[in-house]
């Protein structure tokens, strides 16, 4: 571990935002010789201008821009303005990573630079909600420890490879689990911020919320062995109850399709119930997220949908994404929840849902 400190070190650097609001700081590191640099969305504070200053391992004091922001993924990326050579990290396969993997977390906590601490990966799969109001699918959950300006910072494999960037903190008595956004999402999110200076992500243009499913769906679906298959015809031959799945007691509900979006011009209504899209069950509002926010604009996405749920029939719908520009409802344009406590600067995981959402 020695060796991968001294090779990555140099690379890591303190930040330093200052703005109108306030002063803050975190980690970040730089990705590539000509000095661009990752850090959180979170550790830049509130959209708007700020000054943003970069600390390197050898004590240049560097100013870096803002190339852009993508809060749906809590990431932001930023140019150092140097004249000379910059140390950069290289990159890994996050979706190589398995439990048990032992990984390096490097950054500024409490104002100390150049902080190291290990551990290994706890999980991966995991989902972690934004400060957006989005889910960011895949993070890599971990035992490293994380504290107060480690926000931006790299989570590193045995070979000094990037693989995540380190996120958020749950406090638990018997110590922190901490929380990175995997490298490979990373790399999404600063190739659209290079080419567009912005993440666009594809919209089904619906207001939605998940609901527990209607009694004669649950019977026409099988969803409960006791209940009889009486009152299923709507939906015999359709396929749903194989792609719906037992043990899903809920399904996503269309309250409202603002006009000129996707799914108003192919005629979806509120009171749709959608179970599917593209054969894929979405039993709640994050799985249409998922589904949907990994697709671009323009594409044409399947939905199952079922109308009169009292006995109605399923219908496939064609639905042409729109675009969705992230910093205005991440993803699928969902709206984060009323009241929701914003992730300070070295946050701690917070979950919460809304009733209605956008998508």
């Amino acid at each position: 571990m020695t060796g991968v400190v001294e090779r990555c070190g140099p690379a890591t650097v303190a930040v330093g935002v200052s703005a109108s609001g306030g002063e803050g700081q975190g980690s970040g590191f730089v990705i590539s010789p000509d000095g661009y640099m990752v850090t959180n969305d979170h550790v830049l504070g509130p959209p708007g201008e700020v000054k943003v200053l970069a600390r390197l391992e050898d004590g240049r004091m560097l100013p870096a821009e803002v190339v852009g922001r993508d809060p749906p993924t809590d990431l932001a990326l930023c140019k150092l303005d140097s004249p000379g050579f910059v140390p950069h990290l290289e990159r890994g396969d996050s979706t190589a990573l398995r439990v048990g993997q032992l990984v390096v977390a490097i950054g500024n906590p409490l104002g100390f630079s150049s902080t190291v601490t290990a551990g290994v990966v706890s999980a991966v799969g995991r989902s972690l909600r934004s400060q957006s109001g989005r889910l960011v699918d895949n993070v890599i959950q971990s035992d490293v420890g994380l504290n107060p300006g480690n926000s931006g910072g790299p989570l590193l494999d045995a070979r000094g490879r990037v693989v995540g960037v380190n996120t958020a903190i749950i406090k638990a008595p018997g110590g922190n689990f901490s929380f990175s956004v995997p490298v490979n999402t990373m790399d999404f999110v600063v190739s659209e911020l290079i080419s567009r200076g912005e993440v666009r992500r594809g919209t089904l243009g619906i207001i939605g919320r998940s609901q527990p499913v209607p009694p004669a769906l649950a019977r026409a679906l099988g969803l409960n062995p006791a209940v009889s298959a009486a009152g299923s015809s709507g939906l015999q031959g359709s396929g749903l109850g194989a792609t719906f799945g037992k043990g899903s007691n809920t399904v996503v509900q269309v309250v409202e399709t603002p006009a000129g979006g996707g799914a108003a011009a192919a005629g979806v209504r509120p009171g749709d119930l959608l179970l599917a899209v593209d054969g894929e069950r979405v039993p709640t509002l994050d799985d249409l997220y998922r589904i949907v926010g990994a697709k671009s604009a323009g594409t044409v996405v399947h939905l199952s949908v079922l109308r009169d749920a009292g006995g109605g029939t399923a219908e496939n719908v064609a639905v042409v994404l729109g675009e969705t520009a992230a910093g205005r409802g991440g993803s699928t344009g969902l709206v984060p929840p009323p009241g929701r406590i914003p992730l300070p600067r070295a946050p701690e995981l917070t979950v919460s849902r809304t009733s209605a959402a956008k998508s």
